[in-house]
């Protein structure tokens, strides 16, 4: 299945378009580098903050679940996070709580900028459920956007 389509005019990148795996459009003209990528307003913390309250909050099942998650989304123009999806992950019900939980973080984000000009940009999150014995004191997201627990 064609993932994006890219259509250039004198080597200027005029626009790409890309659809999900199942071939539906998925939102388009998106970065996956630039000169400064997007940045959280409230910071790495925050977001380490907000999933574990969600998790405490939803009764995430922490001692049944050993996955590694991949969370993939665009950072617009405006700051809005859009298109949260799974890119990797094995439980659906995971992979759902953690699509939930990134749509709804609060907080509009500093977007990726190009050229002096801000573009949509996407990210991705590395999520790593491996611990047999949780405790949500020990989640920490690493400065490259790893959330994880250790013993």
């Amino acid at each position: 299945t064609l993932a994006s389509e890219s259509r250039y005019e004198n080597n200027y990148l005029l626009s790409i378009t890309n659809w999900y795996p199942d071939g539906s459009p998925y939102i388009n003209n998106i970065h996956y580098s630039a000169d400064k990528p997007p940045l959280h307003p409230y910071g790495d913390a925050f977001i380490q903050n907000f999933i574990t309250q969600q998790m405490v909050e939803k009764a995430f099942p922490l001692n049944e679940v050993h996955d590694e998650i991949l969370v993939g989304c665009v950072i617009m123009e405006n700051g809005q996070l859009e298109g949260v999806r799974i890119l990797k992950g094995k439980v659906e019900s995971v992979n759902n709580f953690f699509i939930e939980t990134f749509e709804a973080l609060p907080g509009t984000w500093e977007p990726a900028l190009l050229d002096g000009k801000p573009v949509r940009y996407f990210i991705t999150m590395p999520i790593a459920l491996i611990n047999d014995v949780p405790s949500l004191q020990n989640l920490e997201l690493t400065p490259g956007g790893q959330l994880f627990w250790n013993y």
